[in-house]
């Protein structure tokens, strides 16, 4: 009995993280960007405004905090040509939020999931 619980309490767990997963591809909000998250870092996959873009690292380092469904770690500024710390939640399964803090000023963008990229 107490071994069925064990496993039960492990696959639940399990589920839960793998459902809190960063991985996977994603749709910035207002523009025609897709990111590929994977093994901790973001990749440009796609981008209509700037195709040289594509493979561009534009997040780094991601690790996840102690407070669940969020992560820190560092994006790409095209404007400062340089990366800044991050903070990313995961509002839903399918919906990210990076907010990057730049002195006083500090933005938050939408991400959305989703199933494939486009195709060049």
């Amino acid at each position: 009995m107490l071994k069925t619980v064990l496993l039960s309490l492990l696959f639940f767990l399990n589920s839960a993280v793998a459902a809190a997963s960063l991985d996977g591809h994603w749709r910035l909000s207002d523009k025609p960007v897709w990111m590929t998250i994977e093994s901790a870092v973001g990749l440009v996959a796609f981008s209509k405004e700037d195709p040289d873009a594509r493979g561009k690292m534009l997040l780094r380092n991601l690790r996840a905090t102690e407070v669940g469904n969020r992560w820190q770690g560092q994006i790409y500024v095209r404007q400062l040509k340089a990366y800044r710390d991050a903070d990313i939640v995961l509002t839903s399964a399918d919906t990210m939020k990076i907010t990057v803090k730049v002195g006083f000023i500090s933005r938050t963008v939408d991400w959305q999931r989703n199933a494939e990229i486009p195709k060049l």
